[in-house]
């Protein structure tokens, strides 16, 4: 009795959140090229729990002594790539690329922790999740 309470205490406490983290990898990705450098991916699966819409501003990545500041590529679980990050209920990928184009700017820092900050506004409120724990992964594209 007392472990089904605490878990309708969890879900519903899990609802006054506008984003709930599912899953967070950080991949390592090798292309399959002799020149191309490896580069990191940070994917992150996501959950909008609010029918509102919630616009994904940036991304602060503090890892190895640097931090950047990426645009999300933003993907609807079973859809297209949103271009404008702005997302509504559902479950969406999240993929946070420390490569080319979409990193923002990148400045050295003393942040040791590996550690990633999702920036969002929710209509005129702003929030983040900070994100520390990552499965390990190494990708190897062909």
């Amino acid at each position: 009795m007392k472990s089904i309470l605490f878990l309708v205490l969890i879900t519903l406490s899990s609802c006054d959140k506008p984003i709930t983290i599912i899953s967070t990898v950080k991949q390592r990705i090798i292309p399959g090229f002799k020149n191309a450098k490896p580069y990191i991916n940070y994917h992150l699966e996501i959950k909008v729990n609010k029918t509102n819409t919630i616009h994904l501003d940036s991304v602060h990545v503090f890892d190895n002594q640097k931090c950047y500041t990426i645009k999300p590529l933003v993907k609807a679980k079973k859809g297209e790539p949103s271009i404008k990050n702005s997302i509504q209920k559902g479950i969406y990928t999240v993929d946070v690329r420390l490569k080319g184009n979409t990193i923002i700017s990148m400045n050295n820092c003393k942040f040791t922790d590996k550690k990633v900050i999702l920036y969002f506004n929710e209509e005129s409120k702003k929030g983040n999740i900070v994100i520390t724990k990552f499965t390990n992964k190494t990708i190897r594209k062909r």
